[in-house]
């Protein structure tokens, strides 16, 4: 084998071809890195490694065709094989040569993920995962050259072959074939496609399930190899034909059984973590918290195709979770295949792909891996969910003006080198593990009326959620469930029934708490108004908007005031006792207040001393500034023994808009009202956030010079070498 080997080798680079074949994988390599990490600044190696992929691919069969192909072409075979040599010292010897070309490049960027380390912080672990993942996939795309090589007696053909090889093998890492879940089938295709076995091993895991199928791919096609180019002996043609593919069947099914056995394994067995990053690691609060955890808690994931296709990081993450308390365990279900059966347990939930359900020995929650993760812009002050993140740059980059998520993709795409997307799974998770497991919590009713304007699905359902409210549709105000501890009646566009006036005020006197939020020019409600009178509370007649005078207190535009959007004055009072944010109000009206017996008012949101308000006719006229400049109530606390009444005149200050203008001020005040409504304190879990951001290199333009320029001369050396190589031998032949 040896010597086979030291004969190809010197055969190669005798020539220009195998000098030059060097040079375009290192000008590729450096090329890449040039692009993909200093140009764009990004730590991640694994980029050039994968683009390397098709550089391989296509010089690869150009070795295979002069190695293999080219010497039976020529007819020297005959003479190899006359000499005392095995078969499969013949075939290593060959192959091994390949290979040897192939390891200058892959020794170059081996070196690249430590030069790289000079302009920031490279993970080297999952860089030198990604070039180990690399160099298996050039072993296993080798050996299928051979094999195509040692088929053919025409070099252009094996360049034909291997160069449609790669296409196809490229093609299949993108398709998505449905014949890939059949459960046999699948398995096959799973260990023909080298590009995502590749591609396993660059996100920071040591796959080891990968690993394996690259190496038996490479394993097998050397035993068709060696089968195609042995000794006749004294088999004849036919038999020595049928005997080869027996070999190879034999040695496919026995490769394919052992991917089989490693696909048992647990997933963390498969799957070793190689990566320094932190974004999915436990924090230490997490595992306090976890480790006073005394209850069972079940964490289902849904994931389309079952465990086999969770995304690794969270996987991994939501295990390591798990770790933390005996109590808690993970299970991964299809949301196709399991429906079914998680249905019989939990009709009311819906199964879909990235879903996590908490279920406890009290309840369960529902939530989305999306939900664990927020964008946050330092530069604005903006804090956006990852649903209100994508409408954001959606609404601008489609031109959406009408929508209210526009001016945030319009200042996001403007300060993006500001915006940091945060993983608060640690703290989305525990908030949830302690909702499943209370035995008590606060119940909140939302009027939702089958003509009743109800609470829109905006975050402010999610912050409720988020802590540890329980929520639950009220239907009938005649009928007020008793563990109601706190009624939302959103935006009344009708007046109520006298059997639905008659509930909410029996509601009230066995102290229940109303929580209102109405907008200008709502129909009459005399009943209502009725209940509100009893708690001294009642709004000025008309149609009206109010406004502010005070510039510090109104919203402006582009150029444009909004005076009817007011940053209100909030009133010292418990409830506000623990916020520093502001509040906006958008469009709202007047409240009033009468004196009353048993009853205390406070005013918690109110104008400046120059708040007035704009009066219309009608819908159809336009408005009249009222003359005079006066404190007006916009939101006002009225308690009467252990009921309470909060009415805020603007179901605008309840929408995201408003919420993300105050940089999250609205949503902290409505949780202290509800909170304090209540009579509850729910302190918010302290579990800091993990930022997701890629690290990043800080590269000069001239650090990217002497890099360009360094390596273009390093690519071209090898070709200059070769040049001088091939001078002096034809000097010395001459001589």
């Amino acid at each position: 084998m040896i010597a086979v080997l030291r004969k190809e080798l010197r055969s190669l680079f005798s020539s220009v071809m195998a000098w030059a074949t060097v040079a375009v994988m290192l000008f590729f390599a450096v090329l890449f890195t040039g692009v993909y990490n200093l140009l764009y600044g990004s730590a991640a190696f694994a980029y050039p490694v994968s683009a390397m992929r098709l550089i391989f691919c296509a010089c690869i069969p150009l070795l295979a065709a002069r190695v293999v192909t080219g010497e039976r072409q020529r007819g020297s075979d005959r003479f190899l094989f006359s000499l005392p040599l095995r078969t499969l010292d013949i075939l290593l010897g060959k192959y091994l040569a390949i290979l040897c070309v192939c390891l200058l490049p892959l020794l170059g960027m081996a070196v690249l993920p430590l030069l790289l380390g000079a302009f920031g912080t490279v993970d080297l672990g999952v860089a030198y995962v990604a070039i180990l993942g690399l160099c298996l996939f050039v072993c296993a795309f080798s050996a299928l050259c051979v094999f195509l090589a040692s088929l053919v007696k025409r070099t252009w053909i094996t360049w034909l072959l291997g160069w449609g090889a790669g296409v196809l093998f490229y093609l299949l890492s993108m398709w998505v074939l449905p014949l890939a879940e059949i459960p046999v089938l699948g398995d096959l295709l799973a260990w023909l496609n080298l590009y995502a076995s590749a591609a396993s091993l660059c996100g920071g895991f040591l796959d080891l399930a990968a690993l394996l199928r690259l190496v038996s791919f490479a394993v097998f096609f050397l035993v068709l190899a060696g089968q195609a180019i042995r000794k006749p002996m004294h088999f004849s043609k036919k038999r020595h034909t049928l005997l080869s593919a027996a070999v190879g069947a034999g040695v496919l099914a026995l490769l394919l059984v052992c991917n089989l056995l490693v696909g048992l394994l647990p997933f963390r067995v498969q799957n070793l973590r190689v990566a320094q990053d932190q974004t999915f690691a436990i924090s230490g609060a997490t595992q306090d918290y976890l480790g006073m955890l005394s209850k069972d808690v079940i964490l289902y994931w849904f994931v389309d195709g079952g465990e086999g296709n969770a995304d690794k990081d969270l996987y991994t993450y939501l295990l390591s979770y798990a770790d933390a308390s005996p109590h808690l365990r993970v299970q991964v279900l299809d949301p196709v295949e399991d429906a079914e059966d998680f249905a019989r347990k939990h009709s009311a939930v819906t199964p879909e792909p990235n879903m996590l359900v908490v279920e406890g020995p009290e309840r369960y929650r529902q939530l989305t891996v999306n939900e664990m993760i927020y964008y946050r812009n330092e530069m604005l002050g903006l804090q956006l969910s990852y649903a209100e993140y994508q409408l954001s740059l959606l609404a601008f980059q489609t031109g959406s003006t009408e929508s209210t998520y526009y001016s945030y993709g319009q200042y996001l795409t403007a300060y993006a080198a500001y915006t940091k997307a945060y993983f608060d799974g640690n703290a989305i998770l525990s908030r949830a593990i302690e909702f499943v497991t209370q035995e008590d919590i606060p119940y909140v009713g939302i009027w939702a009326k089958k003509d009743v304007a109800t609470l829109p699905e905006t975050s402010l359902l999610s912050m409720m959620e988020r802590y540890q409210y329980g929520i639950r549709g009220v239907s009938d105000l005649a009928d007020i469930p008793a563990e109601c501890d706190l009624l939302i009646l959103y935006a009344p566009t009708a007046d109520l029934t006298e059997s639905e006036a008659a509930g909410l005020r029996a509601y009230l006197a066995e102290g229940g708490k109303l929580f209102l939020a109405t907008s200008p020019g709502g129909a009459s409600h005399p009943r209502l108004l009725s209940i509100l009178a009893e708690y001294g509370l009642s709004t000025k007649e008309g149609l009206h908007i109010l406004c502010e005078e005070d510039s510090d207190y109104f919203v402006w535009g582009e150029g444009f005031a909004y005076p009817y959007y007011i940053w209100a004055h909030q009133k010292s009072h418990a409830i506000t006792a623990q916020l520093d944010s502001q509040f906006l109000l958008l469009r709202g009206h007047i409240l009033q207040t009468t004196e009353t017996e048993g009853v205390t008012h406070t005013d918690l949101l109110y104008t400046s001393e120059k708040g007035y308000f704009v009066e219309y006719p009608d819908k159809n006229s336009s408005g009249v500034p009222s003359k005079e400049r006066a404190v007006y109530s916009a939101g006002v606390l009225a308690q009467k023994g252990d009921s309470a009444v909060l009415w805020i005149s603007s179901t605008g200050a309840l929408s995201d808009y408003a919420n993300v203008q105050s940089q999250g001020g609205n949503y902290a005040f409505l949780h202290r009202c509800m909170d304090y409504l209540m009579g509850i304190s729910t302190e918010e879990l302290s579990i800091p956030a993990a930022p997701m951001s890629t690290q990043a290199l800080t590269v000069t333009v001239g650090s990217l010079t002497i890099f360009c320029v360094l390596g273009v001369f390093i690519s071209i050396l090898p070709l200059a070498v070769g040049i001088a190589h091939r001078y002096v031998r034809k000097k010395r032949s001459r001589l």
